[in-house]
């Protein structure tokens, strides 16, 4: 991608994200839930306006408060890339325009063993969903929906709390 028509993206990105900002928090009138819904909006178009055509094969998974809907202007950005290939993606993935963010790759197979291996790191993929762009993300998700079984469930916060 031309480093100019990401910087103009972004650019365009953080203006929108600082006026939702003012006006969560100088108009009592601006429900912090349409706050939510919209910013997931902007952010799910930014993300695949930024990155979705630069990697085909590759599911963009939302984790975080993205993942779960819950996304407000001062929220952070956690994001994964599955390739469905299983060719990890070795560039770092810049995203501007957050105070913090967190991209990982995974390949579809690394996110199989993940799901059967561990707990905590499979928190991260459980409690996200694709961000729906050209590919569906439909092997993930599967691998996904899979793997959180309620006894896997109950496991997960008697490791996280105890």
């Amino acid at each position: 991608m031309h480093a100019d028509k990401a910087g103009l993206r972004s650019e365009g990105f953080r203006a929108l994200r600082r006026q939702m900002a003012d006006r969560l928090f100088r108009n009592a009138s601006y429900a912090a839930i349409d706050a939510m819904r919209e910013m997931v909006a902007l952010t799910e178009q930014y993300v695949l306006d930024v990155i979705a055509s630069d990697y085909p094969t590759t599911t963009l998974w939302a984790g975080g408060s993205l993942g779960r809907r819950e996304m407000l202007p001062n929220s952070a950005l956690d994001l994964f890339l599955i390739d469905q290939t299983n060719h990890q993606t070795p560039e770092p993935i810049r995203i501007e325009g957050f105070d913090r963010l967190e991209v990982g790759h995974v390949s579809l197979d690394e996110l199989g063993r993940i799901l059967n291996s561990t707990l905590v790191d499979a928190n991260q993929f459980v409690d996200g969903r694709p961000i729906p762009s050209g590919s569906s993300g439909a092997r993930a998700t599967d691998l996904i929906v899979l793997a959180n079984t309620h006894d896997r469930q109950t496991a997960n916060l008697i490791s996280e709390y105890f």
